[in-house]
């Protein structure tokens, strides 16, 4: 996951940890105008955002997720795993390799499958359906 700041490519982890210091100094701002319970809930809606990201990067996942997900198939990812190119994170007792969401390999995304059927029609003209 991945996004545009000011024309260059950030990660979603630099995003919101961009993000987050950009809340948290809205808080003391707003602390400093004598806005307390402002402050409060934005610092806390920062530190809930931040925890909320790690959990779902952190996360485990089975191969079938991890395959949608990153784009290879569920072979190509299991073959990874026994290769050791790509880190086994199965609980204790899991008979089931996972990966997690932030060990992942990506492929490039195919920028004409991304693309919704709004812009499409946006793309090829009003009358165009």
């Amino acid at each position: 996951m991945a996004g545009l700041a000011g024309g260059a490519f950030v990660s979603a982890g630099k995003f919101l940890e961009t993000f987050v210091a950009r809340v948290r100094a809205e808080a003391e701002l707003l602390r400093a105008y004598g806005a307390l319970e402002a402050a409060g809930a934005a610092v806390h809606v920062a530190e809930e955002l931040e925890a909320g990201f790690k959990r779902w990067y952190l996360e485990a996942l089975p191969i079938p997720e991890a395959a949608v997900e990153s784009g290879y198939s569920e072979d190509r990812l299991r073959e990874l795993v026994r290769e050791g190119r790509v880190g086994d994170a199965r609980a204790p007792g899991d008979a089931r390799s996972r990966i997690r969401r932030c060990d992942l390999p990506r492929r490039a995304p195919d920028p004409v499958a991304d693309v919704d059927e709004l812009e499409i029609r946006l793309l090829r003209g009003a009358g165009a359906r």
